[in-house]
């Protein structure tokens, strides 16, 4: 773990240095918790293709939540929404 701990520590360092905001997240329900947080709830989100938000359920949390979600994996409605 203290092998994994410095190179997170360094990567958040150097990006932090670079102007980016980073979140820590310690599992998958952390992560979504933390993402949840930083979008309303009445925001329109668009995804491309990334694998990790699909593996995170992050699009049905957000379209469970009220938000309208864009994304790619919907070819006969590119959208998702609680209507």
């Amino acid at each position: 773990m203290g092998s994994d701990y410095n190179v997170l520590s360094i990567t958040k360092d150097a990006l932090e240095r670079n102007q980016f905001k980073v979140l820590v997240a310690s599992s998958k329900k952390d992560v979504v918790d933390k993402i949840l947080g930083l979008i309303t709830s009445e925001a329109k989100v668009g995804v491309g293709g990334s694998m990790t938000i699909q593996e995170l359920g992050l699009i049905e949390a957000l379209t469970q939540r009220g938000n309208r979600v864009i994304h790619r994996w919907l070819f006969e409605r590119p959208w998702s929404t609680n209507a």
